[in-house]
C-alpha cells in the first residue's frame, strides 16, 4: 500500500511544471516530507495490525484460561457433592450424640462380629477428610489480571470476585475442623482404648470406646461445640457450590459466543 501511495506521489512530483515546482531544493523538500509522511502512515498501520494481533493473542489466551477455570469448578462441584453428602452425615450422627436419640438397645448389641459395620462407631469430631479446591485456572487469571494493558471484562470481575470471596472462607472454614479435629484427638491419647482407634475404631473392638462415644458428658459437649463449626463448613461449602455452578453458566456462555 504504501508502495502505491509513494508511485502515486512521485508521479505528481514529475508532472509539475518546472516554474511552479520553483528550483531542485522545492522538490526534493516535497519529495523529503511526502516520504515522512508515507514512513508515518506505515508505522501507524504497523502499530495497528501489531495490537490487533496482541489483542487476538490476549483474548483466546483468556478463553483457555476461563476453559481451565471451567475444569476446576467442573471438579469442584463433584468433589463438593461428595464432602457435603458425608458432612451431612456426620452432622446427623453428631447430632444423634448430643440429643441422646440413640437406644441404648443400639449399643448392647454390638461385638466384634459386627463392629466393623457399625458407622456411628466412630469419633465424628476427629475424623475429617477435607474439602480441597482446585485453582489452577484462578491463579491464570490473576497473572492475567496483572499483565499490563490487560482490559478486564465482566466475567473476569465475576471470577474474581467469586474466588476472592469464598476461598478464604473455604480455608477458613475447614482449617476450623482440622484443628478442632487434631485437638481433641491429642486429648484421646489420656484414654487407654486410644491404642485400638488409631484405626479410627473400626477394626478394633473396645467396649470402652463405645461407652465413652455413647454415654460420655464430656464427649457430648465436645460434640455439640463441634457442631456449630461443622455446620458453618456445610453452609461455606453449598454457598461455594451453587455460586460455582453460576460462574460455570457464566463461562460455558462466554465460551458459547
Amino acid at each position: 500500500m504504501i508502495t502505491f501511495f509513494r508511485k502515486i506521489r512521485q508521479k505528481l512530483l514529475q508532472d509539475l511544471p518546472t516554474g511552479q515546482v520553483g528550483n531542485k531544493v522545492t522538490r526534493y523538500l516535497a519529495y523529503a516530507l511526502g516520504e515522512i509522511l508515507l514512513v508515518t502512515i506505515g508505522i501507524l498501520i504497523a502499530l495497528q495490525i501489531n495490537t490487533w494481533n496482541e489483542s487476538r493473542k490476549e483474548k483466546n489466551y483468556l478463553l483457555k484460561v476461563y476453559a481451565q477455570i471451567s475444569q476446576d469448578l467442573q471438579a469442584d462441584t463433584l468433589n463438593l457433592r461428595l464432602s457435603i453428602e458425608d458432612l451431612e452425615a456426620k452432622n446427623a450422627r453428631i447430632t444423634e450424640i448430643i440429643e441422646r436419640t440413640i437406644p441404648i438397645s443400639y449399643y448392647d448389641t454390638l461385638n466384634e462380629a459386627n463392629y466393623a459395620a457399625c458407622d456411628k462407631c466412630i469419633s465424628d469430631i476427629t475424623n475429617l477428610e477435607p474439602f480441597q479446591y482446585l485453582d489452577k485456572g484462578y491463579q491464570l487469571l490473576k497473572a492475567v489480571n496483572t499483565a499490563q494493558n490487560f482490559k478486564e471484562d465482566s466475567l473476569s470481575n465475576a471470577i474474581t470476585q467469586f474466588y476472592s470471596k469464598y476461598l478464604p472462607k473455604v480455608d477458613e472454614s475447614q482449617t476450623l475442623l482440622i484443628d478442632l479435629s487434631k485437638n481433641k484427638l491429642a486429648e484421646y491419647q489420656q484414654y487407654d482404648w486410644f491404642i485400638s482407634y488409631a484405626d479410627f475404631g473400626r477394626k478394633t473392638y473396645n467396649k470402652e470406646f463405645i461407652l465413652y462415644i455413647f454415654e460420655s458428658e464430656k464427649h457430648r459437649r465436645a460434640c455439640a461445640y463441634y457442631l456449630i463449626f461443622s455446620n458453618f463448613g456445610l453452609r461455606i461449602l453449598r454457598e461455594y457450590r451453587d455460586n460455582s455452578i453460576q460462574i460455570l453458566q457464566l463461562i460455558d456462555k462466554k465460551l458459547a459466543e
